[in-house]
């Protein structure tokens, strides 16, 4: 003590609540327990702190021992320590071998800093010497960040929400207390760590790979900006090479964007999606992506994207998922004005790739289409004569030209067995022979349709009448020598529906968990009749909402029915649907133009059907809450034979363990497959997929992924195994993700 203190020691048990207003302003609220204290205080006072009725701004300092804990009101703060001591005015401290524990609300976690010693400088902020700082509360974590000196540092952000941020030298990056990754200085949020993931794997057309992604902002030294996210990807190959990329996204102000960029200097042949090799020369490869939403106001939205990619099989070969399930890429923007039921839009389109690299365009149309530029008005749903009839239309003028697939199939790695040509011969020549043309052409076009929605007897009746007008200025006599420059098309139909129900109280049966019965039968019909000046098979298809609409006369008729009982038991009743079974059947005149192997029909707009004589039907039953079945199934009246069917069931048989199987038939492409999964959570760590598929057809296996993960307290490791028939590759990796600091 000083020449004007003196002190009070307390031992036995001790309990110290302070609230006072410190040196930096900031009022603060902190307990204090231990086994023992010694508080520095002026002599006169002794008597009072022994009562426990001293005056806050009269202590000058308390020293605790003995499994010390100093707490905040509302916990924002926890500090453990064999001793302490706490400067009361100053609203500091210095602990030894301790514990702090803070909570980060911008990952909703408990943050953990242990320190050999650490001090607390203000009131929200404290450094610590020989630091280890996790979201684990075990004394060896299994991820955590280790410094030789840290900063801990809780802020407010502009609308009162906490952060919690670091400044670190002579950081590294820890495994069980083993250094794995060492930077010399960080700042910013724990999120912010450089290291995110990183994955190991062996396959048979790229080797031994590692693939790694870090924090850009971490790697700087900087804290990551509110809204956005950086990753840089670090990848090598032990036979093909090495690559590196940045993905980055941001959302500010109303305006959403992403965007990537991949390299790779590639020193092997390519293994495509179709199980093809294509031999390439090395070299440096890529892509680059870009798209964006912004609100520009209350009614105007601007869409921006852009893709460029190397060359025609990257896709295929290092995005194979992306070849299979992305939507196409394209290079363009859109500004669309909406307000209300309308709708303003004005696009326009260039491909900065003469190649496609999606499966299913490529399989459709092998060529993509650019627009310069499209401009269209449409309003759905209008109101006219107190509701009595309902209004949609649509105007549109388009400049437009194809852009064909100038390589082989041989060059892409695609098989040709669908495509009826010789694999060294270029889709647009096929393109070009049947007509086909590169040049720009405009076209205009316009459609309207009016209903009036009735109802008779419970039945509700909608009349509907189609016209739609399209124009071009060129007639397209080298496709096709019925084709005209100017189409007309009418359509008018009827729509019907009703719904009756039933319920039968009497039903119980505890076996099928049927307690009360609802049986609700919704028939509906639709009879179609539409007429085209020219047929949809002599225009080039640009657009396959505008082109390729079909014409002639269907009806389709069906049922909807719906049975739902009361599941759960007395104070916790719920209405759930026991089984839906639903069933249609189509029929077409012999003049209706069938467009596909798979008929299809679309009551919205019949002109956009698969037409085609056939019934469809779906079934689901659910005889309990962990137990599912599923099928459905089209079989076409012309070629008497079901062209697509599926079967399927899913049980939970515990919290724990679920299993998955379904069969599949398109008869189409000569697929039948069967497809099964199983996912079993071992232990509250341990989980572990399987998930083969079998193909009859071939009576082989097609696929099969195993994956077991390891669940830790920060992050989630994982191995896979996976093997593909069709490119005959077979890949073991693991990778270490989901980082959560």
């Amino acid at each position: 003590p000083g020449e004007d203190e003196d002190v009070v020691v307390l031992t036995g048990g001790v309990v110290v609540e302070y609230a006072g207003e410190g040196l930096d302003g900031q009022w603060t609220e902190i307990t204090l327990q231990a086994e023992h204290a010694v508080v520095f205080t002026h002599p006169e006072l002794r008597d009072q702190i022994m009562r426990g009725q001293v005056e806050a701004e009269t202590v000058r300092g308390i020293y605790l021992e003995g499994n010390v804990l100093a707490a905040t009101e509302g916990d924002e703060y926890q500090v453990r320590a064999p001793r302490v001591f706490y400067d009361v005015q100053r609203d500091q401290a210095l602990m030894v071998d301790s514990v702090l524990r803070t909570r980060s609300r911008d990952i909703d976690a408990p943050i953990y800093s242990r320190a050999a010693e650490m001090r607390q400088v203000a009131r929200n902020q404290w450094t610590a010497e020989r630091a280890r700082v996790s979201t684990s509360e075990f004394y060896t974590p299994h991820i955590a960040l280790g410094a030789q000196r840290v900063t801990v540092t809780q802020l407010d952000d502009e609308v009162g929400r906490e952060r919690t941020e670091f400044v670190a030298k002579h950081t590294t990056l820890r495994a069980s207390d083993v250094p794995i990754f060492y930077w010399p200085r960080f700042a910013g949020r724990l999120q912010d760590v450089p290291l995110r993931s990183v994955t190991l794997s062996e396959r048979r057309n790229r080797g031994v790979g590692i693939e790694s992604r870090w924090n850009v902002f971490g790697l700087l030294d900087r804290p990551t900006p509110d809204g956005v996210d950086t990753t840089l990807r670090l990848d090598a190959f032990s036979e093909r090479g090495v690559g590196g990329g940045l993905d980055s996204s941001f959302h500010v102000d109303g305006h959403e964007a992403a965007s990537e960029l991949y390299g790779i200097w590639d020193t092997g042949d390519d293994r495509t999606n179709a199980g093809r090799t294509v031999e390439r020369d090395d070299g440096m490869r890529g892509l680059a992506l870009w798209e964006h939403r912004g609100e520009l106001g209350r009614n105007w939205t601007l869409q921006t994207q852009a893709s460029y990619i190397s060359d025609e099989t990257f896709v295929t070969m290092w995005r194979p998922d992306d070849f299979q399930d992305r939507r196409e890429y394209e290079t363009g923007a859109a500004l669309q004005y909406q307000d209300d039921n309308a709708a303003l839009t004005i696009a326009g389109q260039y491909e900065l790739n003469d190649f496609i690299s999606n499966d299913y365009l490529l399989a459709s149309r092998q060529r993509q289409v650019d627009r310069a530029p499209e401009a269209s008005y449409q309003r759905f749903g209008d109101s006219w004569f107190n509701d009595t009839v309902t209004y949609s239309g649509s105007i549109g003028v388009s400049r437009m030209r194809f852009r064909f697939e100038r390589h082989t199939p041989a060059e892409l790695g695609v098989r040709t067995g669908g495509f009826g040509i010789d694999p060294d011969i270029p889709f647009s020549t096929v393109l070009a022979d049947q007509g086909l043309h590169e040049q720009f052409v405009t076209r205009g076009d316009t459609r309207h349709e009016i209903a009036v929605p009735l109802e008779w007897n419970h039945i509700q009746l909608t009349p509907f009448l189609t016209a739609r007008a399209t124009i071009y200025d060129d007639d397209f006599a080298e496709f096709s020598t019925d084709a005209d420059d100017l189409r007309f098309f009418g359509a008018g139909g009827l729509r019907m529906s009703t719904q009756l129900q039933r319920i039968h109280e009497d039903v119980e049966s505890r076996l099928l968990d049927l307690h009360r019965l609802r049986h609700v039968v919704e028939p509906h019909a639709t009879l179609w009749y539409g007429h085209s000046t020219v047929s949809n098979d002599h225009l080039p298809t640009y657009d396959p909402l505008v082109e390729d609409i079909g014409h002639g006369t269907a009806l389709a008729f069906g049922v909807r029915n719906t049975w739902q009982t009361k599941r759960g038991g007395p104070g916790r009743w719920t209405d759930a649907d026991v089984l839906r079974a639903n069933s249609q059947v189509v029929l077409n005149s012999n003049d209706a133009n069938r467009r596909s192997p798979h008929p299809q029909f679309f009551q919205y707009r019949p002109e956009y059907s698969q037409f085609g004589d056939h019934l469809y039907s779906s079934l689901m039953w659910l005889p309990s809450d962990t137990l599912s079945f599923l099928g459905e199934l089209t079989y076409d009246f012309d070629t008497t034979e079901v062209t697509r069917s599926s079967i399927g069931m899913e049980l939970r048989h515990s919290p724990v363990l679920l299993s998955i199987i379904e069969y599949r038939n398109l008869s189409a492409s000569g697929t039948e497959l069967l497809g099964m999964r199983w996912a079993y959570q071992a232990t509250p760590k341990y989980s572990v997929s399987l998930r083969p598929q079998w193909d009859f057809r071939a009576s082989r296996f097609r696929a099969l992924r195993l994956e077991l993960a390891r669940s830790f307290p920060d992050f989630e490791l994982i191995f896979q195994v996976n093997y593909d028939d069709i490119r005959d590759e077979t890949s073991v990796g693991a990778s270490l993700g989901r980082v959560t600091f």
